[in-house]
């Protein structure tokens, strides 16, 4: 899924049990399903760097045609972006 992708926010934060940091950003994406019309929700964990090159770039409500996100095996993946 490439084209239409609208980026909705991030956050990070401390896991409760681990205490490691943690980034997570989250998309709107176009759904391919059948039984889903609309959009569908993407949260993706990301590396450090990624989440503060959105958090720089990127305005929450807006979409962005150069953004990869992928579903597989009961998650999304943010395969590539481009600003």
């Amino acid at each position: 899924m490439s084209n239409g992708i609208m980026f909705l926010g991030g956050l990070s934060g401390t896991g409760k049990n681990t205490g490691r940091l943690f980034y997570c950003l989250n998309f709107a994406v176009p759904s391919e399903r059948d039984n889903v019309f609309g959009y569908e929700h993407a949260s993706v964990f990301v590396k450090a760097e990624e989440f503060e090159d959105f958090k720089k770039s990127a305005k929450p409500g807006v979409t962005y045609p150069n953004i990869q996100v992928h579903y597989a095996r009961g998650g999304w993946d943010l395969i590539s972006y481009k600003f």
